[in-house]
Order: C-alpha cells, then structure tokens, then sequence
C-alpha cells in the first residue's frame, strides 16, 4: 500500500492482529461508523448480539460522541482504513490506545495523547468520551469470552 504525506494518519502502523481484542474492536467500530448510518446499525446489531441492546447502543453513543468532537475540533481529518483491512493507521492506533489508556484509568497519559488530535478546551470532553468507549469494549471482550467458555450467549443469562 501506497500512502502520501497527506495521508500520514493513515500510515500503516500495525494490524488488527497486532492489537488488544478491545483495541481491535474500537478500530472496527470507528470504522463502521465512519460508514454512516447504515454502519453505526450494522455495528450495533453485531454487538447487541454480544452484550445486548442497552450495552450496544451504549457503545455507539461514546464512539460518536468522539467522532463528533474530533470532527469539529480535530486538528485534521482522522484517517481510517477500510473495514476489512488487516491494517491499523496511526490515527486509528492513536484512537485505540487513548481510548484503552483513559478506560483503564491512566486520565494523563491519555490526556498527552489526546492532545495530538485536539486543542485544550476539548481534551477533557474527548477523553471522557474515550473513556466511557473504553469500558463498553472491556465490557464486550469479557462477554464474549464468557459466551467463549460457556457456550451460552452473553445477552441470553440473567446472571
């Protein structure tokens, strides 16, 4: 693959495979929701299936809530790849890791990061909402591996 300078963000950094289970599930939801509405559906059927409806619609709220901040108040234009590409641009590792960073409750660090992708007045907004992504895909990644191991789906139990 073949990138300019001005698609640095898009810049191959790694693969999916080379990511967390919930790194790689933020950066497949970023880009469904990148396609629009018909996506940001798609996207939350896949994952209802996996923790349900509440916790999926949840999930796609922080993902947009960051989507529209650094839409408005990016210092650029956040570059994805495509959905069934193996590869990670460094906007998208960027992303993932600010978002895993401030879920797991390093609120600094992932400040520092966060400032490559906006200005001050927004950096607060855009970590909670980082955050809140963060826990939602925690929260996915300890369901299917709880579906993984009982062979019962996550949404199904009561307990």
């Amino acid at each position: 693959m073949r990138h300019d300078r001005g698609m640095a963000g898009a810049r191959p950094v790694t693969t999916l495979a080379g990511l967390s289970e919930a790194e790689a599930l933020l950066v497949c939801g970023m880009r469904r929701m990148a396609e629009g509405p018909a996506g940001v559906r798609a996207w939350q059927a896949e994952l209802a299936g996996a923790a349900g409806p509440e916790a999926a619609a949840a999930a796609c709220e922080a993902l947009r809530r960051m989507r529209d901040i650094l839409a408005a108040h990016g210092r650029r234009t956040v570059m994805h790849h495509a959905r069934g590409c193996a590869c990670v641009g460094a906007d998208e590792a960027v992303l993932a890791h600010v978002v895993m960073t401030s879920a797991t409750g390093d609120r600094d660090e992932a400040m520092l990061l966060a400032s490559l992708l906006v200005d001050g007045p927004v950096l607060v907004p855009l970590v909670e909402a980082a955050a809140q992504a963060g826990l939602q895909a925690l929260r996915f990644n300890c369901a299917r591996r709880r579906e993984a191991t009982s062979g019962t789906p996550a949404a199904a139990r009561l307990h």
